[in-house]
């Protein structure tokens, strides 16, 4: 596929792609859209149980993903996108306020802001005040803020003319070389598999692993199948990022992750299996004790995995292909 690829990039994660002008993402265009801005980030913020300025980091890392939603729509709502980047400026001076004691993490939530507030002034129909205002802002303040837009020419997804390989060699392993992961693989396995997308860029799962086998041995899961399992990942996912309305959202964004999880350790040529936590078990109060896993977040599986034997025995993949899509 041939395409121009416009990707507005800010300095924290989070991409929006347009493709032969067609969006990706249509904002919803009710009169309501703001208030259900302000309760994403009120029930966000809320569950965090931190200090006033990393609460105040988070909040401004939803209201930029808020703002960027708009800036890939066709006809941006400019009533929605001004307001939201004036409430930015606002939080924006509060993290100044605040910045003696937070020196390291000033500077990056600082780009993070800049960049959005410098695409929002690519955007017609801004009003001459406000964009001065923020222009004001911006040249004050911006010392090594990434360049906010970049355009990418080329074939948008021949370089993943391979994943349908990737994924066919993919099993589930059950049995592993009795050798420790280092800490150093499992950061960067966790590191890809953050790639992937999540709500509102919420980001609500976290990954809790310890090289020390010993401690979780005992108290793994299925015993029966996970005598040769020497390595294990727990996925977790904090509920109270979401609200009432979202009572889905949060096992959504876990099985996204999980699968990133899973295609990660392949790309590292390790093995991997995914188990089902059951909650209330002793096997996850168990666990929930050890690492120490704080009550806003439920165990959603744990990953065994580790170095692949030299011959080892996989289940075949049988998959009713025929049935899985249904036309209407």
């Amino acid at each position: 596929m041939h395409s121009k690829v416009k990707k507005f990039i800010s300095y924290f994660p989070v991409y929006k792609v347009l493709r032969n002008k067609k969006t990706v993402y249509d904002a919803k265009r009710s009169k309501n859209y703001q208030k259900i801005l302000d309760d994403e980030l009120r029930y966000s913020i809320n569950a965090i149980d931190k200090s006033s300025f990393a609460a105040l980091c988070f909040k401004i890392k939803m209201r930029v993903h808020s703002i960027e939603k708009f800036l890939v729509t066709m006809q941006p709502q400019i009533s929605v996108i001004e307001k939201n980047t004036d409430l930015l400026l606002e939080e924006l001076h509060e993290i100044l306020r605040l910045k003696d004691n937070n020196d390291d993490e000033y500077q990056t939530i600082m780009d993070l802001g800049i960049s959005a507030i410098k695409l929002t002034n690519t955007v017609d129909g801004i009003s001459l005040e406000k964009k001065l205002k923020w222009e004001q802002f911006i040249n004050k303040y911006d010392v090594n803020c990434v360049k906010p837009i970049s355009i990418i020419e080329g074939k948008c997804f021949s370089e993943f003319k391979g994943y349908v390989d990737f994924c066919q060699k993919r099993y589930s392993v059950r049995k592993f070389k009795k050798v420790t992961i280092s800490k150093d693989v499992v950061r960067d396995i966790v590191k890809t598999a953050n790639l992937c997308p999540s709500a509102c860029n919420r980001q609500p799962c976290k990954v809790y692993f310890t090289e020390d086998i010993t401690k979780i041995y005992d108290i793994r899961p299925d015993k029966n199948v996970t005598k040769d399992i020497y390595n294990y990942l727990i996925v977790t996912v904090n509920k109270s990022l979401f609200s009432n309305n979202e009572v889905l959202w949060p096992w959504i964004n876990a099985g996204i992750f999980l699968q990133s999880l899973a295609m990660a350790i392949h790309a590292k040529g390790l093995g991997a299996c995914i188990f089902g936590n059951m909650k209330y078990s002793t096997t996850d109060s168990n666990f929930r004790k050890l690492a120490e896993i704080p009550d806003n977040e439920d165990i959603v599986a744990y990953i065994g995995f580790g170095e692949l034997l030299d011959e080892y025995y996989v289940i075949e993949k049988h998959r009713d292909d025929n049935n899985i899509l249904k036309l209407f």
